[in-house]
This record gives C-alpha cells, sequence and structure tokens, in this order.
C-alpha cells in the first residue's frame, strides 16, 4: 500500500504541472481561437532559458524563475500575437501550420543557441530537501507543484469572472462581433490571454526541467502530454482541464506499482506511450463536431494535366536526373538522392492533404513501417519489398484512419499526432521490428542492374516518383479524385450530395500510407540502416512543414520541397556554427507562405504560360477575391 500511496500523490503533483501547462493553452484557444501547438516549444525554451539564468549568470532562483516567467514569456507571447494577427479568420489548417511551424522553430532556436552536445542538468528549485508523509518522501519541488497549480486555477477564474479585462475576456469567447461593437478592444484581449498562456507554458517548463538533464526534442514532448487534459476540458472548460490534468498525472504514475500494472516489454512500452493513449481517448470522448452548413473558404482551382502529359514531363525528369549525377560534381548524387526521398514523402501528403484537404501527422510512422519491412524481406534490397513496405504502411494508415474518419479539422490533425507518439513506443520499439538497434536496409537490383552507387540510386529514387506522381495525377482526374476535391472543399456540401465521407478519407489515407510506405524503402536505402529515433513525431513535423513550404496542393511542390531540404541540409554540413539551420529555415518559411497553399511551386510558375509549364504543376484556373487555404473552415 505504500507503492500505491506514493505513486497516487506522485500522480497527482504531476497532474499539476500538467494542469498549469493545459490551462495556458485552454485559455489562450478559448479567447483567440487558435490551438497554440507551439506551447510545448515555448516551455521546452523558458526551461532552457531558465538554466542559463540560474546555472550559468548565477541568478537566485526566484529572480531567474521570475524573470522567465513573468517577463520572457509574456514578450514573447505578444510577438506571436502580433505574428497570428495576420491569419486571422483563417482555417484550422493554416494556423495549426504557423503554429507547427513556430514549434518547429523554437527547436531549431534552442539547437543554435544552446548546443545539444553539452550537458545541462536543472536543479530543483528547493534542493533536495524533503520531508516524509506515511512513509513516503516529498520534495518540497512536488509540494510547490500543487500550491502553485491550485493558485495559478483559483487566479484564472478570479480574472475571468472579478476582473474587467476577464469580463472582455468571456464577452469576446461568448461573440467576437458583438463585444467589439460594444466597444471591447479584442486585440488588447488577445494580447493578453497569448501573454498569459506564455506564462503558464514557461511555468509549467521550468517545473518539468527541475532535476533532469535537458533535452529540447524530450521537454517539448512533456508539455504537449499536457494536450490531453486540455482535450477533456474540451479546450473551453478550465476546471475540467484540470481535472483531466489530475486523471493524466495519475494514470501515468500509477503504472509504475508493480503489483498493479503487468510487467513485461508489451506494456513496458504501453506505459510510456500512456500520454499519447490519453489523448487519444480524451479526443474521441469529446462529442465530435457536426457537419454544419459554414462558410466554405475560397481558393485556388489547379488544373490537372493529362496522364499522358505527366507521363512524357516523368521520362524528362528522369533523363535530367540521370545526366546531373553522371556530370555533376563529386558528392552531388548523395544530396540528389536525400532530395527525392524527402520530396517522395511530401508526394504522400499532397495525394492526402492536398487533395483530401485532411492534415496527417502521422506519416513519419508510416515511413519507419515501410522502411522495416522493405528491409526485412526478400533479402532487404528488393522492389517486391519496397512494395510490400508500401502495402504495410498502406494497412497502417487505413487502421488508424478507421477511428479517425469520423473526425475533422483540430481533432484529426491531434488524434494522428497522438497515434504517432503511442506507434513511436509501441510499435516502433517493439524488439521485432527496431527496438533499440538498427536494421539494414539494401538498395535493390532492377533489372539485373545494381542501384548501390548514389548516381544509380538516384535515378531509381527518380524513377519511383515519377511513378507515384503519375499514380497520383491518374487518382486525381479519376471520378474519385473528384469526390476528394469534394471533400477538400466543403465536408458538408460533400456530405449532403451523397458523398461517403468516412469511406472516402479511409481510401485517401491508405493511398497516402502505400506512397510514403515506399519512400520508407527509399530512405533505408539513403541510409543504409535506419533505426526508431529516426522516425520520432517531431521529424514528422519538420516534413510537414517542408510539404507546405514547397507547395501541398502539387507534385512540383513536393520535388520542390525535397530539394529545398537537400540544400538546407548540404549548406547546415558545411558551414560551421549552423546548427538548427534547417529548422529555423523551414519554419520562417513555412511562416511566410501560410496563406498560399500552393508554396513555392505556385509562386514560381504561377504566373507563366501555360506552354511553359512543368506538367506536374496545377495551373491556376481561377482566382477568388478569398484568401487561398487548404480545406474547408473548420
Amino acid at each position: 500500500m505504500t507503492e500505491l500511496l506514493q505513486f497516487t500523490l506522485f500522480g497527482l503533483m504531476l497532474g499539476c504541472i500538467y494542469a498549469i501547462a493545459a490551462m495556458g493553452l485552454v485559455l489562450t484557444y478559448t479567447v483567440t481561437g487558435v490551438f497554440n501547438f507551439a506551447h510545448g516549444a515555448v516551455g521546452m525554451l523558458a526551461a532552457f532559458v531558465y538554466f542559463q539564468l540560474r546555472v550559468k549568470e548565477g541568478m537566485p532562483t526566484a529572480l531567474a524563475a521570475a524573470l522567465v516567467v513573468l517577463v520572457f514569456a509574456p514578450l514573447a507571447g505578444l510577438v506571436i500575437e502580433k505574428l497570428m494577427r495576420r491569419f486571422r479568420g483563417a482555417d484550422y489548417a493554416t494556423s495549426l501550420v504557423v503554429t507547427i511551424a513556430l514549434t518547429v522553430g523554437l527547436l531549431g532556436l534552442a539547437q543554435r543557441v544552446f548546443d545539444p552536445r553539452v550537458g545541462r542538468f536543472v536543479p530543483y528549485l528547493f534542493g533536495n530537501h524533503r520531508f516524509v508523509v506515511l512513509k513516503v518522501p516529498i520534495t518540497y519541488d512536488r509540494i510547490a507543484q500543487v500550491v502553485i497549480a491550485v493558485a495559478v486555477a483559483f487566479g484564472l477564474r478570479y480574472l475571468l469572472f472579478r476582473t474587467p479585462i476577464g469580463a472582455r475576456m468571456r464577452a469576446v469567447v461568448d461573440d467576437r462581433d458583438l463585444a467589439q461593437l460594444d466597444g471591447v478592444k479584442s486585440v488588447l484581449v488577445a494580447r493578453c490571454s497569448w501573454a498569459i498562456g506564455f506564462s503558464l507554458a514557461a511555468l509549467g517548463g521550468v517545473l518539468f526541467a527541475g532535476g533532469q538533464n535537458l533535452d529540447a526534442i524530450v521537454l517539448t514532448l512533456l508539455v504537449l502530454n499536457a494536450y490531453g487534459a486540455a482535450m477533456v476540458g474540451r479546450l473551453t472548460n478550465l476546471p475540467m482541464t484540470f481535472v483531466g490534468a489530475l486523471l493524466l498525472g495519475l494514470f501515468q504514475e500509477l503504472t509504475n506499482v508493480s503489483w498493479l500494472w503487468p510487467k513485461g516489454d508489451v506494456f513496458l512500452r504501453v506505459r510510456l506511450a500512456v500520454p499519447g493513449i490519453f489523448l487519444i481517448v480524451a479526443i474521441f470522448l469529446v462529442p465530435s463536431a457536426r457537419l454544419t452548413v459554414g462558410r466554405i473558404i475560397g481558393r485556388d482551382q489547379p488544373a490537372v494535366p493529362s496522364v499522358r502529359r505527366a507521363a512524357l514531363a516523368g521520362l524528362v525528369f528522369v533523363a535530367i536526373v540521370l545526366f546531373a549525377v553522371n556530370v555533376g560534381p563529386g558528392g552531388m548524387a548523395t544530396h540528389v538522392v536525400r532530395a527525392l526521398v524527402i520530396a517522395t514523402i511530401c508526394l504522400s501528403l499532397v495525394a492526402l492533404t492536398g487533395l483530401s484537404g485532411q492534415v496527417s501527422l502521422v506519416h513519419y510512422l508510416l515511413l519507419g513501417v515501410g522502411a522495416f519491412v522493405a528491409g526485412r524481406f526478400f533479402g532487404g534490397a528488393s522492389v517486391f519489398g519496397m512494395l510490400l513496405g508500401g502495402l504495410a504502411a498502406a494497412v497502417l494508415a487505413a487502421i488508424v484512419a478507421l477511428p479517425a474518419v469520423r473526425l475533422r479539422g483540430l481533432h484529426l490533425a491531434l488524434t494522428t499526432f497522438g497515434m504517432a507518439l503511442v506507434g513511436r513506443e509501441v510499435l516502433l520499439s517493439n524488439p521485432h521490428l527496431y527496438g533499440l538497434g538498427d536494421r539494414p536496409v539494401g538498395r535493390p537490383r532492377i533489372l539485373g542492374m545494381s542501384t548501390q552507387s548514389d548516381a544509380a540510386f538516384a535515378v531509381w529514387c527518380a524513377v519511383v516518383f515519377v511513378v507515384l506522381a503519375i499514380a497520383v495525377v491518374a487518382v486525381r482526374r479519376s471520378w474519385f479524385g473528384r469526390q476528394l476535391t469534394a471533400l477538400r472543399d466543403s465536408e458538408v456540401a460533400a456530405a449532403t450530395a451523397g458523398l461517403r465521407v468516412r469511406q472516402t478519407k479511409l481510401i485517401a489515407f491508405a493511398f497516402s500510407g502505400f506512397i510514403v510506405g515506399c519512400a520508407g524503402a527509399l530512405f533505408g536505402g539513403l541510409n543504409g540502416i535506419v533505426g526508431s529515433t529516426q522516425f520520432e513525431p517531431v521529424n514528422g513535423l519538420v516534413i510537414v512543414l517542408f510539404a507546405f513550404v514547397g507547395g501541398i496542393t502539387t507534385i512540383t511542390g513536393a520535388g520542390m520541397a525535397g530539394a529545398l531540404f537537400a540544400l538546407l541540409v548540404y549548406v547546415q554540413s558545411t558551414v560551421d556554427g549552423l546548427s538548427g539551420i534547417v529548422f529555423v529555415a523551414v519554419a520562417a518559411a513555412a511562416v511566410s507562405l501560410a496563406r498560399q497553399p500552393n508554396g513555392l511551386a505556385g509562386i514560381a510558375l504561377g504566373s507563366r504560360p501555360h506552354s511553359w509549364r512543368w506538367p506536374f504543376t496545377s495551373r491556376v484556373a481561377e482566382r477568388t477575391s478569398a484568401p487561398a487555404q487548404v480545406g474547408a473552415e473548420a
């Protein structure tokens, strides 16, 4: 019983930290309508700044914490509020992409400023002081977590119901337009909510960091665990959010009770996946949004090339790659391979998000499955292994989509992200797949010809990319492609017209999964060996951003995303002192192009005469006065 009591207390105390972070997220979302995916990254960066002030600069603990939580974080929130003001009225996809870009950018900034090769241990706020309650040793820090969480909860309630700014916040939540007519300054209200939200994210990050070595990705994901608690509160209810956070902390800690949680490797991995499972379950407990007759957001409608024209363009593309890798400077073939592999991954997102408007954050998990299957079967170097990897990823994508297809918008994106978190622990960490080791993946022989050299493998990657791109064009021109377009433009209209929305989503997920599974074989061939650490969900966020920057609606956009990725990796590897430049650069580009779903491809080729257009590029057939967006309004 002592063990049960110990971990129950620890769970409640951990839940208090989750509550602090989650309440900041809920406050921002409720007032502004923006789900701040960067909430975890804000807490992570605050922890690093706190370490710098307290440990490196030798500031007193209270002063360092106050500067981070009350000065640094609110100022950062004001900056982000000004940035997000540009996207007011945008659909969920645009705001989600921007906040994902902020997450990636802050991770890159942390890597750039704080060398990840240097260890940084953050001492406890109150040192190692502790006392014993019913034979359970409790540190002063854990008591402080409870006190601070309760104080924050009561403070937010007092703010919302006993202060003028709180009344204005509630007025904006109830009806923004009516509040503005009544003289409420919505910009001031939004600034306050962002500043408070960032302060709470920073406070959560500082509390999480105590007694551990700082790692940017690990700390970001720790704060992201609070998303499940926020979903219990339906992103609007602070008391329910607090309860959800306590439940999450309890579930997570009680799995450490030896007689309560089964032993074995499988249950150990499930225990590590508890935050992701909690997020998924919380989303499904929240009543899904009904299809309502809402405003259909105008967008540029791309014209689609014929399959024949696309095939001819593909032959030209393969010929260009063949010439470049054999005539170009030494070492160029490796960068071409990397560009084509990333382009193929982005192509799978074009097939899903670009065609149907569904935002998925689980594709890097599917990539890992495809790479494993390709390396495991048919000798690890076979075209059949690649196809089998594609089929395995397609099946897994369909399984993922089965519970998720009834969701849309933000709920769908968060569910797929939760599944990526669960899949990392339960699936990829399975000893029968990757475990803690690496798996070799070879390069195939094609019609008796070896692709072991980088030049030959680059040509093979180009062939695979072209074949899959032609398949995407064929699907887009088919009756099913027209269904996907209807789904992308408005689920309401599609459902009203008799379209089977869930079945269409399921097939779209499977088709996209097959493409990314094939890309997994190419990814394995690029590296030679692959491991579970290469398929972290955060890496998947980076690829999603590259797909949006290149152009999520066009195949040419996928190609440009791959080329940009390879270029940035080359620059970072050849120029000293540019650690994290890939993250920062793609984040800045994604924010700049957030309102342009055709991305760089649309900018580079959107105004050229039709005769000069690359056949894979979707020609803008019609422009509307409304801003271009991906998908229907949430």
